[in-house]
């Protein structure tokens, strides 16, 4: 008799939950007005129930989750929303491989476990609930734990913390985007990830706990906005990888790193990063520290941030592999020893004029920068240089950003075009300013032409004769052609010959550059050979007028 009398009050216990889902506060229909909410969600398997939260009175049933009378959007098969309508209402449902729980206390919801078996995982950016649709903002302690099967996560455009152990062991994780929405990760997120070459932690990115990266022996690239546990923390590149006082435990696999915040490189921060190849520190870092990448000994290219003012002594001793360097124009203090014993420093990229370059301080006691010194120094040039400044800034100082965003100088193609050819001057084209007409006028009306002419009666007759600059222009023009009167330029090997009736005038040194030739007489003329009309430019300009003199190509 008590077995029977137990068995029924466990089944009574069982039923009790549901009986509660379904029953009013008081009797049905209690209430003067209704206030409905959804007190059971339908899924696959159960219809649901939309009900008075006052008295329980049902409003009416949803359908099991189905495509017939729900909208299913099942784009991704993690997460499949289904919308039913009802009197011009809309409620929305999700069908979710995610664990996911409103948290009131950071206005959204956060990811507790997935249980799906997807190798492209992608977390919505919000999630609908019995709390309505929020965003997602948090992914909770390891929720992704050993998921090996995992290759690709995107993750929501709204989160804001990482925590302990989250994606630790997704030892099949190749790439993972993290939003400029993120400020927290937790000790050991990424740990054992050993598959990931690529990860780019956001500079919303507040403070990041150790070891997050442990494990990760297959990282190539790593851009990071601060080195340490936070941006006022800074410290060894090895709290990553875990080890908070040094850099023995970054794995051998990195070789590039980016560093993005607003902040300083420390001391030491990456010393003795043996297989680190290329250094990257954006606008926001202010400096770099004494030893920071000592003995980087695989280190070839770095690039310092525009707006890093000091490089410490020793920074960069025993780089003996770097190669190239982008100076930004706000450094000023070089200290003694900062790139010691880099013996194959021999390009310096700077990020402004020559002017400029010579006042920066670069420590020089026991000549201990003596391949900083010596290295070629190019300087920064926007828009490619014409020939005439390529030819009278040593064919080769200007350089830029190529579309990879990485320093290249400026090149061009040299042919033999015009060597063994020669060309017959026949006309010149005058074009001057209107400021320097202007001053012209002002010369005449003042009497000051003569001055300005050293006398010449020629040259003042053409001013005082000429009504309009057009008519003037064409004046030079003609005075032009009788100075020009049979005058031959000559190529040959990679000089090119002037002369006239017969008697060479002059001799230069000519470079030709994508077929088009250029030489130079001196500053600011140069002669350009055009293929495509058989001619050549001799071109005179000033900061008030340009002479072009043409010259037809001599058939042979």
């Amino acid at each position: 008799m008590k077995k029977k009398i137990l068995g029924l009050l466990l089944v009574l216990v069982m039923f009790v939950p549901c009986a509660i889902i379904f029953s009013a506060c008081g009797p049905a229909g209690e209430c003067d007005e209704h206030t409905y909410k959804i007190t059971r969600e339908p899924t696959l398997n159960y219809t649901g129930e939309y009900c008075c939260s006052r008295c329980g009175s049902v409003g009416f049933v949803f359908p099991k989750l189905n495509d017939v009378d729900y909208v299913v959007s099942s784009e991704n098969p993690d997460y499949i929303t289904y919308e039913y309508l009802k009197d011009g209402e809309s409620f929305t449902f999700a069908r979710s491989n995610f664990n996911i729980t409103f948290n009131p206390q950071i206005g959204g919801y956060e990811v507790e476990r997935y249980s799906g078996v997807s190798n492209n995982v992608i977390i919505p950016n919000t999630y609908v609930g019995v709390n309505g649709e929020h965003p997602i903002k948090r992914i909770c302690e390891e929720a992704f734990l050993n998921k090996t099967n995992i290759e690709q996560i995107t993750l929501p455009s709204s989160l804001e913390e990482i925590n302990y152990a989250s994606f630790k062991g997704c030892s099949g994780l190749e790439a993972i985007n993290i939003p400029e929405t993120l400020e927290y990760i937790g000790t050991e997120a990424f740990a054992g990830c050993s598959s990931l070459t690529k990860i780019v932690l956001p500079n919303s990115l507040t403070r990041m706990g150790g070891d997050i990266l442990k494990g990760c022996v297959g990282l190539k690239e790593i851009s990071v906005p601060f080195v340490g546990s936070s941006s006022d923390k800074v410290g060894y590149f090895g709290y990553l990888f875990g080890d908070v006082n040094s850099n023995e435990d970054v794995p051998d696999s990195v070789e590039k790193v980016i560093i993005t915040g607003n902040v300083y490189i420390d001391n030491n921060a990456f010393c003795e990063c043996d297989k680190i190849k290329t250094v990257i520190l954006g606008d926001g870092v202010s400096s770099v520290g004494s030893y920071a990448f000592y003995d980087c000994h695989d280190l070839k290219t770095v690039k310092l941030g525009k707006n890093v003012g000091r490089v410490y002594a020793s920074a960069f001793e025993l780089c003996g592999n770097i190669e190239s360097i982008v100076i930004p124009e706000s450094l000023t203090v070089i200290d003694n020893a900062a790139f010691k014993d880099c013996v194959l420093l021999d390009t310096i990229y700077y990020e402004s004029d020559d002017y400029k370059w010579r006042y920066i301080s670069v420590g020089t006691y026991m000549d201990y920068n003596q391949y900083f010194l010596n290295a070629n120094v190019h300087f920064y040039l926007e828009t490619e240089p014409t020939a005439l400044e390529f030819i009278q800034n040593d064919c080769g100082e200007f350089w830029h950003y190529n579309n990879q965003n990485e320093a290249e100088l400026w090149e061009m193609n040299f042919t033999t075009y015009a060597s063994g050819k020669s060309y017959l001057y026949y006309k010149t084209e005058v074009s001057i300013t209107d400021d320097y007409w202007y001053m012209l006028q002002s010369a005449k009306e003042a009497g000051q032409l003569g001055s300005l002419f050293d006398n010449n009666e020629e040259q003042i007759a053409m001013v005082e004769e000429s009504a309009t600059k057009e008519e003037y222009e064409g004046k030079i023009a003609e005075y032009s052609q009788k100075v020009g009167t049979n005058l031959v330029v000559s190529f040959d090997g990679s000089c090119a010959t002037l002369s006239q009736e017969g008697e060479a005038t002059s001799l230069v040194d000519y470079v030709e550059i994508d077929s088009v030739v250029y030489y130079i007489e001196y500053e600011s003329k140069a002669y350009v050979v055009d293929v495509e009309k058989n001619v050549v430019y001799e071109e005179y300009s000033s900061q008030y007028h340009t002479v072009r003199h043409y010259y037809s190509y001599i058939e042979e």
